[in-house]
């Protein structure tokens, strides 16, 4: 799966990254709903073959997003 030539894991990326600038800026609700992008993109990346390159990164991304979400709802 990919979104205009790249994997669908840079995406997710992307989102996080957004979402933990958001977080530093202590815009919270624009960080939630960037990080719930992340996570549920992410989500699906277990089950697609070869998207992430190795599934352990999709993984241990996952527990960074919602670690991030974790801080963001404290």
């Amino acid at each position: 799966m990919f979104t205009h030539g790249k994997s669908q894991f840079r995406l997710v990326v992307a989102h996080c990254h957004i979402g933990e600038a958001y977080l530093n800026y202590k815009c919270y609700e624009q960080a939630i709903d960037h990080l719930t992008i992340a996570l549920k993109k992410n989500g699906k990346l277990f089950d697609i073959k070869g998207t992430a390159g190795d599934h352990s990164d999709t993984k241990v991304y996952h527990a960074h997003i919602l670690t991030l979400l974790g801080k963001c709802y404290f």
